[in-house]
């Protein structure tokens, strides 16, 4: 279905979980695709006004879901109810990515089967070359298909590498391969290159429940996260690449 000649092979597609991010990190990351009109995918954990915004403007934004199955979870104690909560905010989601990458084969078929997610980006392949989608089918004639699209890179384990976060430069992004880069708009507000701020932060109050004022001394000064997105976008530019959202895995 996806040859290594497929013209996906060589895009570059950038996601984000929005992980209970407040709005004015969310809003401040979203302005980074406004001014360079680069699309992306992120995958929401909860309701919120710029969440609400974000659907005005399908052009540059996909939302998915980040649906969080784990005990504890404040979005429903069954998978049910998890999916219900999700799916009645982004009613029209086709595309998931499990929070801490949670999953069994009984749930992608539910998911895909009875909730219609057609597109599931919750398998990490750390700096692999030649990524491409493939699929599953549950039933006859491909009547429920999902299609699972691993991604490239992840902001957590950049931050744990030798050389730290590091710039887009050539070796990331000339291998052969579909490279879906997976962002968390905390880390983009906080300019993170580790995760001391964050951590610092996290104990002294719920993400959620942050304001600009009591963010604001985190932020970090040196090349960060959202350095490295700023010259992602602009690499994307630069270069003429087609950037995509998952759901157009679903034309190829």
């Amino acid at each position: 279905m996806w040859s290594k000649g497929n013209p996906l092979n060589n895009k570059v597609l950038i996601s984000l979980d929005i992980d209970w991010a407040p709005d004015f990190v969310l809003e401040k990351t979203a302005r980074i695709f406004e001014e360079y009109q680069v699309k992306s995918t992120w995958f929401v954990t909860h309701d919120s006004e710029f969440v609400r915004f974000m659907l005005t403007k399908p052009d540059l934004f996909e939302l998915g879901i980040h649906p969080n199955f784990f005990k504890g979870s404040t979005q429903g104690s069954t998978e049910r109810e998890v999916l219900l909560y999700l799916l009645n905010i982004i009613p029209n989601a086709t595309s998931v990515r499990t929070h801490g990458l949670f999953q069994y084969s009984g749930l992608m078929r539910k998911m895909c089967v009875d909730y219609g997610i057609r597109l599931d980006s919750s398998i990490f392949l750390p700096y692999m070359q030649n990524i491409s989608p493939h699929h599953i089918d549950y039933g006859l004639e491909n009547q429920n298909r999902l299609i699972r699209a691993p991604y490239y890179w992840g902001d957590y384990t950049a931050f744990s590498r030798p050389e730290g976060i590091g710039e887009p430069n050539d070796e990331l992004l000339s291998p052969r391969g579909m490279k879906i880069f997976n962002f968390h708009p905390i880390h983009i507000g906080l300019n993170s290159s580790d995760l001391i701020a964050y951590e610092e932060l996290k104990a002294r109050k719920s993400m959620s429940e942050i304001d600009s004022l009591e963010f604001s001394p985190f932020v970090q000064k040196p090349y960060g996260s959202r350095d490295f997105l700023i010259d992602l976008v602009k690499w994307v530019q630069k270069n003429q690449i087609d950037s995509f959202f998952l759901k157009d895995l679903i034309r190829h």
